[in-house]
Parts: structure tokens; sequence; C-alpha cells
């Protein structure tokens, strides 16, 4: 932030090290490794939040490297921070598509984790706009959560693509030409 970069990386001399988080000074003078070996990390607020190289769970701690917490023990897919909660992909195991999770809702201030979906979800959108998520599997579609929970099934076709705008989805079918929005 202000006064330092945060970035990952690792020691080339050591060819055992793992990537990590490390924040090094503007200057380039100091350099200090903050936390255990990452795949990838957020900055939100005054917090890191990483997911963990060996189990993939999502971790938290300050922007020194202090009060780590492991908030979600399973392996993350997808993650995306919007308005004070965590929402993300997860699958307790490696096997299968390791694309595919169940969507979460991690509230950050409660500790608070909500199961959105039972479908395997290949992507899911959040905005101003709501969460929206593209389900594979036999719940094959375009799915919307409304803000009751209630799970609203939008589109029951193969999605190509989707685009999260401020008022709706923008998306296109696999097998059939055309672009279409819905909210």
């Amino acid at each position: 932030y202000e006064e330092n970069i945060y970035t990952l990386g690792h020691k080339e001399s050591d060819p055992l090290d793992q990537s990590a988080v490390y924040k090094i000074s503007l200057d380039g003078q100091t350099q200090q490794k903050i936390t255990s070996p990452a795949d990838r990390f957020w900055l939100v607020g005054q917090e890191i939040y990483y997911t963990d190289s060996a189990t993939g769970a999502l971790v938290r701690t300050d922007l020194e490297g202090n009060n780590k917490k492991t908030l979600v023990e399973e392996r993350i897919i997808d993650v995306k921070f919007f308005h004070g909660d965590i929402y993300y992909t997860a699958n307790k195991t490696n096997s299968g598509d390791a694309g595919l999770g169940k969507l979460y809702q991690y509230n950050i201030a409660g500790g608070e984790k909500i199961k959105l979906s039972d479908s395997l979800v290949r992507e899911f959108f959040v905005g101003n706009a709501g969460v929206y998520y593209h389900a594979a599997g036999y719940d094959l579609g375009l799915y919307k959560i409304d803000a009751g929970g209630k799970i609203v099934c939008l589109v029951d076709d193969s999605l190509y693509s989707a685009l999260l705008t401020d008022t709706g989805i923008v998306y296109t079918l696999r097998y059939e030409d055309g672009i279409y929005f819905v909210k």
C-alpha cells in the first residue's frame, strides 16, 4: 500500500522455496516474507487474503503477516469480494473437474459461512445487479440468487460466455447465435 508493495515471490537461490506473499519497501531496500506458501492473494482493506499452496484453503492475515486465520478449509477455486462478503467456489476433494465447485458466501464481519448452491458451479458473478452463477452437470444453466436466498433458473441451456453489468447479465449460448440479456 502506501509505503510498501505486496507481491508473490520466492527465493531464486533456494530451489525448494515456494511462492509466498512478500512485502517490499518502495525503495527496494527491505523485503519480508509475510505468509506461508501461497498461490494467489488479495489485498482488502488492511488485510491480506490468500490461498494456501498445500491445502488450497483461504487464509487471512494482517499486512505484517500477523493474526493468521484460516477462513475456509476447503480447496478454493475462485474468489470475489463484494460489500463485506467473500463469495467463493470450493471443492472438498481434488477429484473430478478441478474448475467446478459449490458456491458459498462468507461474511467477513460475522465469520458466517452460507452455502449458496447445491449445483456444481463453473463460474459466478457478484455485483450491484446481484449474484449469478453458471451451473454445470445436471443443473446446466444460468441462475440468480435473489435477496432472500432463493435460487431462480434464468436460462436452462449451455452458456458459452457471460458478463455481469450493473443491471443484469449479458450472455451467449453455446449452440445458438445471439447475445442475450437478463436481470
